[in-house]
């Protein structure tokens, strides 16, 4: 086994924590990982790609993740175009939406939805003017995926967030694995 995940948002919304606790989770299940990002700009609200690797044997690879097994999109309204590069038929796509959005038909890959920024908005997940998805869409991912079990994702938001942070955090995480929503037509 070895997964790639991109992970997509928007600066302040927690995509690199997001990484970092699906990397987390994993190395609990005592698999090889990696988390790392990529900035750009580096400033809030300007787009994000971050990157967590899950192997069973020693990752070599340092690189960016160009042909992703998995992509999370934590903003629905970064640019589809950010976020589409490199995905192929094999690829799991995981978007923070209300509904299931249209792609090109030529993108027969998985999709799987799940309306983060309200869990968001009734967790009250929030910092400045950004509603943060991060946890959630690690429980996302989780259940699309089934790369770590819900319960390492709530062990590794414990080790990654401040203790005042958990229970809501944790909650976040438990719903965005409960409320995510395969395509209807699979893909």
């Amino acid at each position: 086994m070895f997964e790639e995940i991109r992970w997509h948002g928007r600066g302040g919304q927690g995509a690199v924590t997001s990484a970092k606790i699906l990397a987390a989770a994993a190395h609990r299940e005592g698999k090889s990982v990696q988390a790392f990002a990529f900035y750009g700009a580096e400033r809030r609200g300007a787009p994000v790609e971050t990157y967590t690797r899950i192997s069973d044997k020693p990752i070599k690879r340092h690189s960016a993740i160009y042909h992703p097994t998995v992509v999370a999109v934590l903003d629905p309204v970064l640019p589809k175009i950010l976020y589409m590069k490199g995905i192929s038929e094999k690829t799991i796509l995981v978007v923070n939406s209300n509904k299931e959005i249209s792609f090109p038909s030529e993108l027969k890959c998985k999709k799987f939805w799940v309306d983060a920024t309200q869990i968001a908005i009734d967790l009250k997940l929030r910092i400045a003017e950004s509603y943060i998805t991060n946890t959630i869409m690690t429980g996302a991912v989780a259940k699309a995926t089934g790369l770590v079990k819900l319960d390492s994702v709530l062990e590794a938001i414990k080790s990654q967030l401040n203790e005042r942070l958990w229970e809501s955090n944790l909650e976040a995480a438990k719903r965005g694995y409960i409320e995510t929503i395969p395509y209807k037509n699979g893909v």
